[in-house]
């Protein structure tokens, strides 16, 4: 059985190092000290246009509670805009604003910039048969 190739320890051990490598590599050259999770909170909503906390919340595989405080932070730095629906007050909507458009340029290329460096020495064919494995992580969870 393949499950028996492998040693569980080591792979979750291996998933974290690159995860925490990963971190400390976008906190080193984050624009305006954005965390990754708000820099990619930042980069949906400029792609996904206006956006429910709910929604977006869900379009990140975050809780809506675990958005919100991403949004304090956004918030006081002007890089998005948060209103109440004027109908149903108990949804809240996000907006980029036009601060949040400029950081999501420095996002979108420092983003690029660290997963070239990330897939150095990493043939075409390999990233394939790793999407490849991941897509069938996610079916083999469902």
């Amino acid at each position: 059985m393949v499950t028996e190739l492998f040693d569980l320890e080591v792979m979750e051990q291996l998933h974290r190092q690159i995860h925490k490598k990963y971190l400390a590599e976008w906190s080193a050259i984050s624009p305006l000290n954005l965390t990754l999770p708000q820099a990619n909170m930042l980069y949906k909503l400029q792609k996904e246009g206006i956006q429910r906390v709910t929604d977006l919340a869900e379009l990140l595989c975050m809780t809506p509670g675990s958005l919100t405080l991403l949004c304090d932070k956004l918030e006081e730095k002007k890089l998005i805009l948060r209103y109440r629906d004027e109908v149903d007050r108990r949804s809240v909507y996000l907006e980029i604003s036009e601060e949040g458009e400029k950081a999501v340029s420095s996002i979108k290329e420092l983003k690029a910039e660290l997963f070239k460096k990330m897939m150095q020495g990493v043939s075409a064919e390999d990233l394939q048969v790793l999407k490849k494995i991941f897509n069938s992580f996610l079916r083999n969870l469902e």
